[in-house]
Formats: structure tokens, sequence, C-alpha cells
């Protein structure tokens, strides 16, 4: 039986961290556990040590009003990796689809999009983030 993270799903791959969450009991894979270990009523019940907090600073802002207090927690931004994309990237995408014979609907179900975002793409009217561009590529079968 293999176990998985109660926050993200992911199997859980070394030793799990047993954690408190305002009484209920998670099991959660060290990345999970390295967000909420830090994090004001969170209670580590089991795990390993060389779990630590992410480095990121986390400001928590406490709001008051008529219909109670509410918190807010902001983390600063964390860069992501910068990526360009190729000029003629609209007819990579649509000359390897057609290559495999697919339509744009299919494609589109298999990536988890819209048809009318694939549409964009391959018409050069939409650039895809990082994670559409990789989705496509692993897909599609381009060298990049």
């Amino acid at each position: 039986m293999v176990l998985t993270c109660d926050v993200c799903g992911a199997p859980i791959e070394g030793e799990p961290v047993i954690v408190e969450i305002d009484g209920a009991v998670l099991t959660l894979c060290q990345r999970c556990a390295r967000k909420y270990i830090n994090v004001k009523g969170v209670k580590v019940i089991k795990g390993p040590s060389q779990v630590q907090a992410t480095q990121h600073p986390v400001t928590v802002v406490k709001y008051e009003s008529r219909r109670g207090v509410t918190y807010r927690v902001s983390r600063p931004r964390v860069n992501v990796d910068k990526y360009e994309v190729v000029e003629n990237y609209a007819e990579l995408i649509r000359e390897a689809r057609e290559s495999l014979g697919m339509s744009r609907d299919v494609l589109a179900k298999v990536i988890g999009v819209k048809e009318s975002i694939l549409r964009r793409i391959e018409d050069g009217q939409l650039i895809p983030d990082v994670e559409l561009a990789r989705s496509l590529r692993r897909r599609l079968v381009l060298a990049y």
C-alpha cells in the first residue's frame, strides 16, 4: 500500500510527516511538511528531523470587522524560471499535432485545456505559460 499526502495527494517517498492541524491528524509528504511546519496551530506529531521550514518569511495580518476576525497570510513571490519561446512556436505545435494525427479537441483534452486556448496558441495569439509549454512538449514530443 502506498501512502499519499493528505494535502497534495502525491505518493509519499521516504518517511511521512504526521502533523495535527486544529485537531485533524494529517500525513504529509516532505514538501508539504516544509510549508506547514512553522505555521501557528500546526503540531508535528512524528516526522524526520531533516524537515525544515521554508526560508521564505510569512507575514500574517489580522483584520477585525463587525463580522469577526480574519487573518491574511502573505508570502513573498518566488522567482519563477524565465523562459523564452521560439519564434515559430505556433507552427511547431500545429505541425507536431497534425503529424500525430490529433485534432485540436483531442489534444486539448489530453493536456487539460479548452480547445479555444489551444487554437489561440496555434494561431500565435497566446504564449503558453511554463506548465502548459512543458505539457505540450511532453505530449507532442517536441525538441526544445
